[in-house]
């Protein structure tokens, strides 16, 4: 009773499904940006040192992450000096970061690294309404910009983001790449067990007919193709399809 009420309903039960889809495609839009993936847990203590930090005093540097300068000679010597205030002139211009706190600003020993080279740059932001790390790919931009620059004197030179905005950027990146995968592979699969179980592809062939095409379509074929109402490539495809539909002779009017 089902099965008949399906097939008698058919066009009603697919405009339904139709009409799901095309109410929940904006939605699908959104879930990379709506799926949590944050390092962190809303409504725990850290959470809430984030958010004191952010309203009550207005810290600049509530939200943060560091720039790491590697292969560049220690800022504790005049041209590594140089060069780190080009770093972080370069940086301080990308959008959403607030201050800077480097050895320039302190020449706290903190800041310089193992062997007299490379050192580290703390760097506040604000997003604003958006999510924090949004704001990664164009500080990546910015220094990736910079980079070349500096490699023409130091071969080894190199900057890189870290910190837990820089962490959950990546996280939520390599996320949604894996899930296109999984889809990639999941998809065909599941259309070959529609066609196995359901016989989708022999059901299709009955629509091949160029007789039932629309007049400017037909006027385009060989007239044979319309007098005999179907064309040789879909003679074959039927007849292949309802030979390995079980035995089955029983055909759908759609």
């Amino acid at each position: 009773m089902l099965a008949n009420l399906i097939v008698r309903r058919r066009w009603w039960i697919a405009a339904a499904w139709a009409a799901a889809a095309v109410a929940l495609l904006p939605a699908a839009a959104r879930v990379e940006r709506s799926l949590e993936v944050a390092a962190h847990i809303t409504g725990s203590e850290s959470a809430a040192v984030d958010e004191l930090l952010r309203v009550r005093f207005a810290s600049p540097y509530a939200r943060h992450a560091l720039l790491v300068v590697a292969g560049i000679p220690s800022p504790g010597t005049s041209e590594g000096r140089r060069v780190l205030q080009r770093v972080v002139a370069s940086t301080a211009r990308a959008p959403g970061v607030t201050r800077t706190f480097s050895f320039l600003d302190g020449q706290d020993t903190l800041f310089l690294g193992r062997g007299d080279r490379g050192t580290f740059v703390v760097v506040g932001l604000d997003p604003g309404d958006a999510r924090a790390d949004a704001l990664v790919p164009g500080l990546r931009l910015a220094t990736a910009l910079l980079e070349p620059e500096l490699r023409r004197a130091w071969p080894e030179a190199s900057l890189r983001w870290t910190g837990e905005i820089a962490l959950n950027h990546d996280l939520r990146r390599t996320s949604a790449a894996q899930a296109r995968a999984a889809e990639g592979r999941a998809l065909p699969i599941t259309l070959a067990l529609l066609v196995a179980a359901f016989g989708t592809v022999a059901a299709l062939c009955c629509r091949c007919s160029p007789a039932s095409w629309p007049l400017p379509l037909r006027s385009a074929l060989p007239s044979r193709w319309v007098r005999t109402g179907t064309s040789p490539c879909c003679s074959r495809m039927s007849s292949r399809c309802w030979a390995s539909a079980s035995g089955s002779t029983t055909r759908f009017s759609w």
